[in-house]
């Protein structure tokens, strides 16, 4: 596939606010596996490590829902 036809296949797929909404879940959530792994040796403790984790991508997750399902309501598509 060359990439003029997979980049017109995410235009036709995708939607601005879907687009938008990953954008924020990719700036929100916990970036790579070495800040995991220094917030565990920081706070040497697994259960801050997990706590940190499944509370920042729940957060992320929340948030572009929140914009994803509030621009849809606005009539964006």
């Amino acid at each position: 596939m060359s990439s003029g036809l997979v980049a017109h296949q995410i235009a036709v797929s995708v939607s601005p606010a879907a687009a938008y909404s990953f954008c924020l879940f990719c700036l929100l959530y916990t970036p790579c596996l070495t800040t995991v792994a220094t917030v565990k040796a920081e706070s040497r403790s697994w259960g801050f490590m997990t706590f940190s984790l499944v509370f920042s991508l729940l957060y992320a997750w929340v948030i572009a829902f929140l914009f994803n399902q509030g621009a849809l309501l606005l009539g964006f598509d």
